[in-house]
């Protein structure tokens, strides 16, 4: 219009850059805390590279679980970004319920170290598992199982805490009374109950665990992008692009034990003879 100046548009004359500091700062103000482990396949007790798994014990105190072998690898946030429903059978188990998708930080935690893992770039791949960095955040499950003659029976999950145990004499038995639960979250019987003439007690317990997910698959694992990095040198700061790798991205999965065809919330509860249902080494 007559009379008006025209708007003058300052142009940068350098590139747009992505704020991969932004996105750091989300994911670790609003992701959740995990501890995180790496799976690594164990070959103890195989012949050849393409044998497969069968029943073996640990000298040295490592224990595999469901043919895997899992380290400590730090303390890490994600935060998730969506949630479903999936029911699926897979070989580490049954793959079920509170499917999520999650970004996970860059790095992992400072205070990794002091719990014996690392504090460099986040190594996620699938079948890792993910612990909440809370032993207050515990679920409940229940099984029914026959009393070992060892004294010491392992439920389908580590224990944390029961809360009722019957035997197939509708007999009451109390955490730190009649048993206690020791380090590998196993109930450890204080003073054996007595046994039927048959030589098989059944019990029933119900009681809390710690949840867990299995890393189910990596939607974005080697996403880069050019950033500027601010570089220190001899001769003071600088400042330039150069490629940057950036978070993680995958589908996370909780994971139910597989027998047969019982739901998870429902197992021990009609699901046929033991010698029927499928049976897994060590957890």
């Amino acid at each position: 219009m007559a009379g008006r100046s025209p708007i003058q548009l300052e142009v940068p004359n350098r590139p747009p850059t992505f704020d991969i500091g932004a996105l750091d700062e989300l994911v670790q103000n609003h992701g959740v805390p995990f501890m995180h482990w790496r799976a690594l396949r164990c070959p103890a007790g195989l012949d050849a590279a393409d044998d497969t798994r069968r029943p073996h014990e640990h000298p040295d105190g490592t224990r595999c679980q469901k043919g895997y072998i899992y380290v400590f690898a730090g303390k890490i946030s994600a935060t998730f970004l969506s949630s479903g429903v999936n029911h699926r059978q897979d070989e580490a188990g049954y793959l079920s319920d509170s499917t999520a998708l999650v970004t996970f930080e860059r790095f992992y935690s400072q205070d990794s170290q002091r719990c014996g893992g690392c504090v460099g770039p986040a190594r996620i791949a699938p079948r890792d598992r993910l612990y909440l960095d809370s032993d207050q955040v515990t679920v409940d499950a229940q099984d029914m199982f026959d009393a070992s003659p060892t004294g010491v029976d392992r439920l389908s999950y580590p224990v944390v805490e029961v809360l009722d145990l019957y035997d197939s004499q509708l007999r009451c038995y109390r955490q730190n009374e009649h048993f206690r639960v020791d380090e590998h979250g196993r109930i450890a019987w204080v003073v054996r109950p007595p046994v039927p003439t048959d030589g098989r007690l059944v019990c029933s317990a119900r009681y809390t665990y710690r949840p867990y997910w299995y890393v189910e698959r990596l939607h974005h694992e080697s996403r880069v992008c050019q950033a500027e990095v601010r570089r220190v040198t001899e001769t003071g700061v600088s400042v330039g692009r150069q490629a940057v790798r950036l978070n993680i991205h995958a589908s996370i999965v909780r994971e139910y034990e597989f027998e047969g065809a019982t739901a998870p919330a429902q197992r021990g509860v009609g699901a046929g003879p033991p010698e029927a249902q499928p049976q897994f080494g060590p957890r």
